[in-house]
């Protein structure tokens, strides 16, 4: 008798088992499909912390060269100003660099037209020496377009050695602004002997023309083109007449090479133009 009793007692413990395995089964699985079910809406609607809308920006870049051919007012950047509403004009300089030839005036040029404020012919015109009978309005048609604000300068060497430029330049604005790039004479005038040279190669050598008479150790041929020109207070005398030295600043050849940013520096103080965040050069 006690036999059965325990049987009965264990298959009514089995029978529990099997019922609450089963209970147990059918709970878990309601759990897991409501789960799945839920995940699908936070991917549909994540969670973005404090509400903040994301917002997508477009952006149009444009690309435009720094440099042009004779800085026309077709330039793709200037077009781009006017698009925005902003309108380029030409202006006749306000300053000029006017010598001298073989000092380092094309240096000079391009190291200063980096600065944003400043606008340059892009090769020399030569108004005041050999284009002058055009007239100003000629000349100005030459210049590149300027917004307000930008400086706009040319340079042609040939104008320091011009006996007629000094005025001519004072009848446009005697409120210009002169840069002269001088250079150590006797190197001034070997680089401007090895350019004719270049050009022509049946020229004598140096020596017999800086030398009266070819003869070396003689006395020295002031009346000969590179020589003449290194004679910078022949020149210089003529400008003084109509601009003040004040108006008037050298730049060292030597040094635009050896140690541009000092010089450049002065010229940047000398024209006006606008230093950096901490006085620091735009230049460079």
């Amino acid at each position: 008798m006690e036999i059965l009793i325990s049987k009965k007692i264990i298959l009514a413990l089995i029978i529990l088992a099997i019922i609450s395995f089963y209970v147990t089964f059918i709970f878990n699985s309601c759990v897991v499909s409501s789960i799945s079910k839920a995940i699908p809406k936070w991917q549909l609607h994540p969670v973005i912390p404090n509400e903040v809308p994301v917002v997508h920006y477009t952006t149009s870049v444009r690309v435009v060269s720094l440099l042009e051919g004779n800085e026309t007012d077709i330039s793709p950047k200037y077009r781009l100003f006017r698009e925005q509403g902003l309108r380029p004009e030409r202006q006749l300089p306000s300053a000029l660099i006017i010598g001298v030839k073989k000092g380092g005036t094309r240096a000079l040029l391009e190291f200063i037209r980096i600065h944003p404020d400043v606008r340059a012919a892009g090769s020399e015109v030569h108004f005041f020496d050999k284009n002058y009978a055009k007239g100003f309005q000629w000349y100005r048609s030459r210049m590149p377009a300027t917004l307000e604000g930008q400086l706009t300068i040319e340079k042609t060497p040939s104008y320091f050695i011009t006996k007629e430029a000094p005025r001519r330049v004072q009848l446009m604005n005697p409120s210009t602004k002169l840069l002269v790039v001088v250079r150590d004479p006797v190197t001034r005038s070997v680089s401007d002997y090895a350019q004719a040279v270049s050009k022509k190669r049946d020229m004598k050598s140096f020596e017999n023309l800086v030398f009266v008479n070819g003869s070396i150790g003689s006395i020295i041929d002031t009346s000969w083109g590179p020589i003449k020109l290194g004679i910078y207070s022949r020149y210089l005398s003529r400008w003084l007449k109509f601009f003040p030295l004040s108006q008037l600043l050298f730049v060292s050849g030597e040094r635009l090479v050896l140690d541009p940013a000092i010089e450049l520096k002065r010229v940047q103080d000398f024209l006006g133009l606008k230093k950096g965040r901490y006085g620091e050069t735009l230049l460079f």
